[in-house]
């Protein structure tokens, strides 16, 4: 968030958009909570893992109209996105919104580094995934 909140105050023009309902996938603070509490009861390798144990579906954002109403509210018709999820861009576009990607990639940290290399394998993400020990990553 900083890091996009420091790019669009350079270029001068932007938005930041917090779907509060998009948060947590959709299901809740109270479920989102739960599902983090059981990944790491569980030692889960991955929070999509703990949706799923929990019956939760993988995700239950599935098109983001309403992310795309407010860019349309606005006027905008066309996005810059700064997005690693190819599946954000893609319900995106369903919606109308013409999307240029635009990588937003911090160096791995021994904070984020299996995280990020989960997101990677597992759901797709855009990542380069430069910095620390790089752990084998499997597409």
């Amino acid at each position: 968030m900083q890091e996009a909140k420091r790019r669009i105050a350079e270029e001068g023009a932007g938005i930041i958009i917090f779907a509060f309902d998009q948060h947590g996938k959709s299901v809740g603070l109270r479920n989102h909570f739960l599902v983090y509490a059981e990944g790491h009861r569980r030692g889960l390798e991955f929070v999509k893992d703990a949706y799923t144990s929990l019956g939760f579906d993988e995700d239950y954002r599935t098109n983001y109209a309403d992310v795309a109403d407010i860019f349309k509210h606005f006027g905008v018709k066309r996005v810059r996105l700064m997005s690693n999820n190819p599946q954000r861009i893609k319900l995106l576009r369903k919606q109308g919104i013409a999307v240029q990607r635009v990588s937003l990639e911090m160096p791995l940290t021994q904070w984020n580094e299996e995280e990020l290399i989960v997101k990677k394998r597992k759901l797709g993400h855009l990542l380069r995934l430069e910095g620390l020990g790089k752990k084998s990553v499997k597409q």
